[in-house]
């Protein structure tokens, strides 16, 4: 998992393997070296947008990657397929996130094995 705050990235980590970003630059490099299942996004990064990263959010097969977006202004996100919940910093708890990304996961298919040859 990617999340685009250091602060929540902490709190998450009890939940995921979470790799945190902190630019949309560092973002885009993990999502070339790291396999992602699902993006915690906020909106404020630095000077830039996180929304200008959904565009780069695909799986290595060219499939969009679920987001959830917690920003301060990210209620006002509309859910679509790629962004699957959306929360305002200031209504929602963190608990919430970690409950969100946890049902996620679970929806993820489960990774075979492998053995060492």
């Amino acid at each position: 998992m990617i999340a685009m705050c250091s602060r929540w990235s902490l709190m998450l980590r009890s939940t995921a393997d979470v790799i945190s970003a902190d630019s949309l630059l560092s973002a885009r490099l993990a999502l070339t070296t790291e396999r992602i299942d699902v993006v915690v996004l906020d909106i404020a990064v630095g000077a830039d947008s996180g929304l200008d990263l959904l565009p780069d959010l695909r799986d290595s097969l060219g499939n969009a990657l679920p987001v959830i977006v917690f920003a301060n202004n990210g209620a006002g996100v509309p859910c679509d397929e790629q962004v699957q919940a959306a929360f305002s910093k200031s209504s929602a708890s963190l608990d919430h996130l970690r409950d969100k990304v946890r049902e996620r996961l679970a929806l993820l298919p489960t990774r075979p094995i492998m053995e060492a040859a």
